[in-house]
């Protein structure tokens, strides 16, 4: 009889503590998607500011600017840092990626002149 009450306690203690860590990983690897997005949203922002900046950089009024030189310069070093975070922030673009394919399998629909010509 104890040693039935001793086991029953160890898989409710073992249960209890294997239900507390599939929870609090659930919310560390929800935690990780939201900055990994959150990261390649920024990354897009500061691709589009280095953009810009290069354009307003090559208009005739701009060209040859120290201060816009030294600037584009600058955001080009912060991409660059960026960039080595790509692992983290391409997770959620992955998984996007691959719910966006289509199967082989399904036919993709054409227009009416793609089917006159087949």
């Amino acid at each position: 009889m104890k040693t039935v009450i001793i086991l029953s306690v160890l898989c409710f203690f073992f249960f209890s503590t294997t239900a507390f860590l599939v929870w609090y990983i659930r919310g560390i690897l929800s935690k990780l998607l939201y900055v990994s997005e959150s990261m390649g949203d920024f990354m897009i922002v500061v691709d589009n500011y280095a953009n810009h900046l290069d354009t307003v950089y090559n208009m005739e009024t701009f060209y040859g600017d120290e201060t816009l030189q030294s600037l584009l310069q600058h955001t080009a070093a912060v991409v660059e840092e960026i960039e080595q975070f790509e692992s983290i922030y391409t997770l959620t673009t992955d998984l996007e990626a691959e719910q966006d394919e289509p199967d082989d399998e399904e036919e993709l629909p054409y227009d009416d002149e793609e089917e006159r010509s087949a």
